[in-house]
């Protein structure tokens, strides 16, 4: 009986190797269950190749080990991060870290020494204009053409920027913001105080409805009851709009107050990347 048993075992460790062996084809397995296994196969190399390119194209903003130096000094040295789209990401750091200039390759005003940017799944380099139209950059160390009124100025960039209707879009951004009495007084953009600069700068960088809007510290110079309006507003709008903002600063508190994630930056280089710390964030400084 135990011969027989091993004789049996052996017969079946055969066949079932025989069976493994055998090529499945519509003749020995039946044209349904062929037809099946081919769509089984299928659906799993589809999930291989396929799902991690969807990952890749979702980012709204991706800088792949890119450097950037100035009289030989790396500015920004080998960083790489992703923002995803409808995401605010904040970037914090000392100053010198690399903040601003990590936001101004990102528009293509720097273009870095070594690394790629991706900007909406395009690259920087090889499709700038029809990337830049997706993307705006509002700055508090940055005025508009100084001789001309608010209102002036800012019509010329919605006109610049395609806008339809850019008179109405004017008016209606500036009443968002609060500076319609500045268009009304008919000040010129060189009067304008450092908060005031600040708002219409803003008020500039939503004019063409951008997907990715970047904003270079431009809560520094408002007082707290204008930063909080403001703060409120980007929220409203990134909720809305689904749009991805990147937001350096040095306020830590308007950081957390409209980011979930931050990136750290130290003389250049990455030291932190992911939810806002809860315990002393002042350590990644040092």
């Amino acid at each position: 009986m135990l011969v027989l048993g091993r004789m049996g075992a052996g017969r079946e460790n055969t066949n079932n190797v025989e069976r493994r062996n055998t090529p499945k084809t519509a003749s020995n397995m039946g044209p349904r269950r062929f037809a099946c296994s081919i769509r089984v196969r299928y659906n799993n190399n589809l999930k291989r190749t396929l799902f991690p390119r969807v990952r890749i194209l979702m980012a709204a903003l991706e800088f792949i080990k890119v450097t950037k130096r100035f009289s030989g000094k790396a500015i920004v040295s080998n960083l790489s991060f992703s923002v995803q789209r409808g995401e605010a990401l904040g970037i914090l750091g000392p100053v010198g870290a690399g903040k601003t200039t990590v936001l101004l390759l990102a528009v293509g005003l720097l273009s870095p020494e070594r690394g790629s940017i991706h900007v909406l799944g395009s690259s920087m380099e090889s499709r700038p204009v029809s990337v830049l139209a997706k993307m705006n950059l509002a700055s508090a160390s940055v005025r508009l053409s100084g001789y001309s009124s608010v209102f002036e100025s800012l019509l010329t960039y919605a006109r610049l920027y395609g806008v339809a209707r850019p008179v109405e879009k004017v008016h209606t951004l500036a009443r968002v913001l609060g500076v319609d009495s500045l268009l009304a007084s008919g000040i010129k953009i060189f009067r304008l105080s450092a908060g005031e600069n600040a708002k219409v700068n803003l008020c500039k960088a939503l004019l063409n409805d951008p997907d990715v809007l970047l904003l270079d510290e431009i809560t520094s110079h408002l007082d707290p009851r204008t930063k909080d309006q403001v703060l409120t507003l980007l929220k409203t709008i990134q909720k809305k709009r689904a749009m991805t903002i990147v937001f350096a600063s040095q306020q830590v508190d308007d950081v957390q107050a409209l980011c979930r994630r931050v990136l750290i930056l130290n003389a250049g280089k990455r030291v932190y990347l992911g939810a806002y710390p809860k315990k002393n964030i002042f350590r990644y400084y040092a």
